[in-house]
């Protein structure tokens, strides 16, 4: 529910008024609906924010954080992976970010957000199995990454 309180949170008492007025006070955060928070199998936060139409945004926000601890690994210079996708580690290192973004963004290869090799090299196509599947945490962020950058989520 976009930042105001509707009739059904009424019935939910105090808390339902706690949390969209926590919500209304950070000025929504780009957040669509309760789903957009939520917590990964290892019970670290992962917060997944939507920025439509704002691609190098999302990807700051929502897919670089994943890369940085599930792919570094492998795919940076001499990783196992570095010969198909380099990425680079963007703790302290000016640029860095925007150069993922920019390497990231060669694996959007379909207008399909889901058919792109982004998400589906991690899912165990060809590659080893990163994501336990499509409703994990972590693969949802990079997926709303993916919807931002291809405007699949404009307005």
């Amino acid at each position: 529910m976009p930042c105001h309180q509707s009739k059904s949170s009424k019935s939910r008492g105090s808390w339902g008024f706690i949390i969209c007025s926590l919500i209304f006070a950070n000025g929504c955060n780009g957040l669509n609906n309760e789903s957009d928070a939520v917590v990964s199998s290892d019970d670290s936060l992962v917060t997944i924010t939507s920025v439509p139409c704002d691609g190098a945004t999302s990807f700051r926000l929502n897919a670089d954080p994943i890369l940085q601890a599930n792919c570094l690994t492998c795919h940076t210079s001499g990783g196992a992976g570095s010969g198909r996708y380099q990425i680079v580690t963007s703790a302290g290192a000016e640029g860095a970010i925007s150069e993922n973004y920019s390497i990231s963004r060669l694996k959007l290869d379909n207008s399909d957000a889901d058919q792109t090799t982004f998400l589906l090299r991690p899912l165990g196509n060809s590659h080893p199995t990163i994501f336990g599947g499509t409703t994990e945490a972590s693969y949802r962020a990079l997926r709303q990454w993916v919807l931002d950058d291809l405007g699949t989520t404009c307005q």
